[in-house]
């Protein structure tokens, strides 16, 4: 018998995932197109993860004041297979991505690994670091100019940013893992 704290989880929880399948996963996905520029890929993927991290953000209140009311029963009964409310709600979102996975996907993933995987490679090999082309110096890591312009630690700090998000997500393994698998 379920009591009328669990309904009104479900209840709640429902709605977001609606919402989410209608709303937010599009918007997500939409993100994803096939291109041959790499920085492109890059920025679009960075983005991407950006807006549904924000959005999904403005849900967190609603999901603490469900977590006090889910608190409030002692069978506590187990929210799409997990055992609090945040974590459901993660397993929501992960669904409702994963069912509207595009056929290309990969690509600006891709796009993004393989310039983060550039610098940091460069970045290891200090030695190596700048490379004399048509009379200035460009950095080998990002392929900017090196004076005023390399792009490394903006990628950097993308990469450590972006990655956060994703885990913090629950995401970053089901969306890179094979992209990372292909390019190691």
């Amino acid at each position: 018998k379920m009591n009328i704290g669990m309904k009104i989880i479900n209840a709640i929880l429902s709605s977001i995932e609606t919402y989410l399948r209608k709303f937010i996963a599009p918007k997500f996905w939409k993100n994803f197109v096939k291109t041959t520029e790499e920085i492109k890929g890059f920025e679009l993927f960075k983005a991407a993860v950006n807006d549904l991290y924000e959005v999904l953000s403005h849900f967190a209140p609603m999901l603490e004041r469900l977590e006090k009311l889910h608190s409030l029963y002692p069978e506590k009964k187990q929210i799409f297979g997990e055992k609090d409310v945040m974590s459901g709600f993660k397993q929501i979102v992960k669904a409702t991505l994963l069912s509207q996975l595009p056929l290309d996907f990969q690509n600006i993933i891709n796009h993004f690994y393989k310039i983060s995987f550039n610098v940091f490679c460069f970045a290891d090999n200090d030695n190596e670091q700048c490379e004399i082309g048509e009379d200035l110096l460009h950095c080998n890591g990002c392929g900017y100019e090196l004076e005023n312009n390399c792009q490394c630690q903006y990628i950097v700090r993308v990469f450590h940013d972006t990655n956060k998000k994703l885990m913090d997500l629950q995401l970053l393994e089901r969306l890179t893992g094979q992209v990372l698998t292909n390019l190691i």
